[in-house]
């Protein structure tokens, strides 16, 4: 069953007000290989679910909904950091955006 976008900003509310959420902190540096770690165990040994097929999309959907990162470029990263352009470009793959959920007490 399909709700209305005015019901669903009010379950989104109702969520809000039934969770507190801890986000990890962003990446260092600009994700350029979405989920490169994980893809293997989505796709191919199917530990985790997720799609059978990765494509673009999939990895534009990550970098979309992951916060901003420290340095708003690797060469910026890799300056501040000292570690190379392409150590972070590869540990940009192994970088999973993680929540954390706390539930409120609910109060009727």
């Amino acid at each position: 069953e399909k709700i209305d976008p005015f019901e669903s900003q009010l379950v989104a509310l109702d969520l809000d007000d039934m969770v507190k959420t801890y986000w990890e902190g962003p990446p260092l540096s600009p994700i350029v290989r979405p989920y490169q770690a994980v893809i293997p165990f989505i796709v191919d040994k199917n530990i985790f679910e997720g799609p059978k097929v990765w494509t673009d999309n999939h990895d534009r959907l990550v970098v979309e909904s992951t916060k901003a990162p420290f340095y708003d470029t690797l060469q910026l990263a890799s300056t501040v950091t000292g570690f190379s352009e392409e150590y972070l470009a590869f540990e940009s793959g192994r970088y999973v955006n993680i929540a954390y959920v706390e539930l409120n007490p609910i109060e009727e």
